[in-house]
């Protein structure tokens, strides 16, 4: 599979927020807004969200097909409580039809290279084991693959199933993850 991977911008945001409603459909409201407020970085707007949340979105990338179809999606952002000495992997997915190909190794190695150059000590990323998300389990070994490792986890509750075989309770683990840049 021929990909390659390109940053984030006004010609491809769309794509890039389609493959993550794809991959994550059970965001947040703080977390469907993040993404959309990076092609708003320059703007008013994208500072007074970032200051109330906390949160400054550094990069993103996507890697795309020869068709320019998004296959994956990256990037790293700072928290305000943190930020002195950790940057974080943000919105790490890949299309279920591109996993398996390397687009979510190449993706990762781009990551962490990018971050080596922020000044951080440390890599975070915040994920979950959640049944609710397809490749959960797979991500986290590509986690550890790349020696981001568990740095804590808490237990919660991940929702209801409900179909015709009844409704299920689902379980998930609010994983962070660390890796030292340095």
């Amino acid at each position: 599979m021929k990909y390659r991977i390109v940053p984030v911008d006004h010609s491809n945001i769309s794509k890039a927020r389609a493959l993550v409603d794809t991959v994550f459909p059970h965001q947040s409201p703080a977390e469907r807004i993040s993404l959309r407020l990076y092609t708003l970085k320059s703007g008013w707007t994208y500072r007074f969200l970032s200051w109330v949340f906390g949160a400054d979105l550094l990069a993103f990338w996507i890697a795309v097909d020869e068709s320019g179809e998004a296959l994956g999606i990256s990037g790293l952002y700072r928290l305000r409580k943190d930020g002195h000495e950790a940057v974080w992997l943000g919105w790490y997915a890949v299309h279920p039809s591109a996993r398996g190909k390397g687009v979510g190794g190449a993706l990762l190695r781009h990551a962490i290279q990018a971050a080596r150059y922020t000044g951080g000590k440390y890599l975070r990323l915040y994920t979950s084991d959640s049944e609710l998300i397809e490749g959960s389990g797979d991500a986290q070994g590509v986690y550890e693959k790349y020696g981001l490792k568990v740095k804590s986890v808490k237990a919660v509750y991940g929702g209801l199933l409900i179909n015709r075989d009844g409704v299920k309770v689902l379980k998930a683990n609010k994983i962070i993850r660390e890796m030292p840049l340095r």
